[in-house]
């Protein structure tokens, strides 16, 4: 025969005779036909998401793909600016038990405040100012993941503006600052939820808190 194409192929083969092709292909076909055992095929690895590393603003978007916990709260993964640097973490662990890994951020009797200039000092009824970053003087949305629940399931999550403490009444904006909160057993592992927030101020801040003996894990967060 002659060649229809000049390529040549970058390896060592041995060609079968095209009368003997079907034969080969149905002796070597289907499942357990071929025998890899002496083959060292490496696992596939779980795809992973680079961390999220942009200016701090609207849309907002984490997730939560630092190597471990302290990395997270860390300002060499996320500071106030909204990237890696040396200032204040955009992130705060207010209280409670928060495991980071593996792209999920889990959440025991946890609260966390984002974006929070001066995340140590509590929120009470009498501040005169906000004290965040994020500008939420218009509408916004904030979405949620949930990959699992436990503990405690009658026990809520809640999202909480400018208000780093447990009281919703600690807050300029009183008892309207936690403008969600839901039962964990009426969340959907899975399941992705958008939820209206309340509108606050050009410096503002989100926590997201967990109730004793609640737990979840979400996948990502979103504030736009």
């Amino acid at each position: 025969m002659t060649p229809t194409s000049s390529y040549q192929a970058p390896y060592e083969y041995k060609l079968t005779p095209v009368m003997d092709v079907k034969a080969h292909v149905i002796a070597h076909a289907g499942i357990g036909k071929t025998d890899q055992s002496d083959l060292d095929i490496p696992d596939i690895a779980a795809p992973s998401e680079p961390p999220v590393q942009e200016p701090l603003g609207l849309p907002f978007t984490e997730n939560f793909a630092a190597a471990n916990t302290d990395e997270f709260f860390s300002n060499s993964y996320r500071d106030l600016s909204g990237l890696a640097g040396s200032g204040t973490p955009l992130f705060h662990r207010v209280t409670g038990a928060i495991d980071v890994s593996a792209g999920q951020l889990t959440m025991t009797g946890a609260r966390i405040s984002i974006a929070n200039t001066t995340p140590a000092v509590s929120t009470t009824s009498a501040d005169a100012s906000t004290t965040g970053l994020l500008d939420l003087s218009n509408s916004y949305q904030v979405s949620f993941k949930v990959v699992t629940v436990a503990g405690n399931t009658a026990k809520s999550f809640q999202i909480y503006v400018d208000n780093n403490t447990s009281g919703s009444a600690n807050s300029i904006h009183g008892g309207s600052s936690k403008f969600y909160s839901v039962q964990l057993q009426d969340l959907v592992p899975g399941q992705t939820y958008t939820v209206d927030g309340l509108v606050a101020t050009a410096t503002s801040f989100i926590t997201l808190r967990t109730e004793s003996e609640a737990t979840i894990t979400l996948d990502e967060i979103t504030i736009q």
